[in-house]
């Protein structure tokens, strides 16, 4: 089972546009199940590792992406750094 679903990816891959290379972004959605998956109660946090990653900490939050499902709206943010990509979905 891959590490993102399809709409986790298409939010990565808006925010990381210019950031993350075509390789890079084909490498994670390569990768089989999240190394960490953290349910925050409102959200959670998916986390992957994969040595083409960058090691320098950034936040991507631009552009603002958000989803809806029903009348659940969930936004996203990705971090990055040493090695991982972080996938944040709150609600």
């Amino acid at each position: 089972m891959p590490a993102f679903r399809e709409f986790e990816m298409k939010a990565i891959r808006l925010m990381a546009s210019g950031v993350l290379s075509e390789e890079q972004l084909h490498a994670i959605e390569a990768l089989d199940g999240p190394c960490r998956y953290t349910y925050t109660g409102s959200g959670y946090y998916l986390a992957i590792s994969h040595f083409s990653l960058p090691i320098e900490q950034k936040t991507l939050s631009d552009p603002p992406v958000v989803g809806n499902f029903g009348e659940v709206q969930a936004g996203f943010v990705v971090f990055l750094g040493d090695q991982e990509l972080t996938l944040e979905c709150h609600t």
